[in-house]
């Protein structure tokens, strides 16, 4: 018969993943070894997956950080599907942490393959509202908009909302303008809304800041961005 190749292996690896089935996908991770076959970005993808489904995130963080052994630099998948995992158990800060190690990546290395996108900061950054660090949340917020990364306005909405709830009225009255500004879908009506924020300013007594930010309410439509989706 034909030998197994490379994409065999992956192909059954890959399907292992899809049934959660994390110790038959390193089972025949090990076989692909005997075979001496060189294992590629989608066998490691395969692995992680698979342990991610598993429900085994310390495994699948094993694979993410053992893969450069083979010569294989995990790319924005390796690191999402481990990031997923953790926001899915509500571990912000261990979502944060790879959050932070793909930022450095990229800053080491402008030709890194894992760089921050659009699932991985918005998924981080509703976490870490939702764990009620919100002064982490903007920070990561900050940084998704310095790399030209628009946020989700779930994002945006659990952010204000975190703000609010942490009494940091001024750092809320300062992301409703700024987003709105920029031309972003900023939340209107919730707790984490631009109402929300104005009828903050008006319980403490600054009508005028307030009415500022209802302005933005009625401002135009947010201008079409191209990196909302990566």
């Amino acid at each position: 018969g034909v030998a197994a190749n490379v994409v065999t292996y992956n192909s059954v690896i890959n399907a292992c993943a899809r049934c959660a089935d994390a110790e038959k996908a390193e089972a025949w991770f090990k076989r692909l070894e005997q075979a001496r076959l060189t294992p590629v970005l989608l066998t490691f993808n395969s692995l992680i997956n698979a342990c991610v489904k598993a429900g085994d995130r310390q495994r699948a963080e094993s694979w993410l950080q053992n893969m450069r052994k083979y010569g294989v630099e995990p790319d924005a998948v390796s690191y999402s599907t481990v990031i997923h995992a953790w926001t899915g158990v509500q571990d912000a800060d261990r979502a944060d942490m790879w959050l932070k190690k793909m930022q450095d990546e990229a800053l080491l290395s402008a030709a890194a393959a894992a760089r921050p996108n659009a699932f991985c900061y918005n998924a981080v950054i509703q976490a870490l509202a939702k764990s009620g660090h919100a002064q982490r949340a903007s920070a990561r917020l900050s940084s998704a908009l310095a790399a030209g990364i628009d946020p989700k306005e779930l994002c945006l909405s659990a952010v204000l909302a975190a703000l609010l709830r942490a009494g940091l009225l001024d750092d809320a009255e300062g992301w409703a303008l700024r987003v709105t500004r920029a031309g972003l879908q900023a939340p209107r009506h919730g707790p984490g809304s631009l109402e929300a924020v104005a009828s903050g300013l008006e319980a403490r007594g600054y009508p005028e800041r307030a009415a500022a930010v209802r302005d933005r309410l009625g401002a135009a439509p947010p201008r079409p961005r191209g990196r909302g989706r990566q």
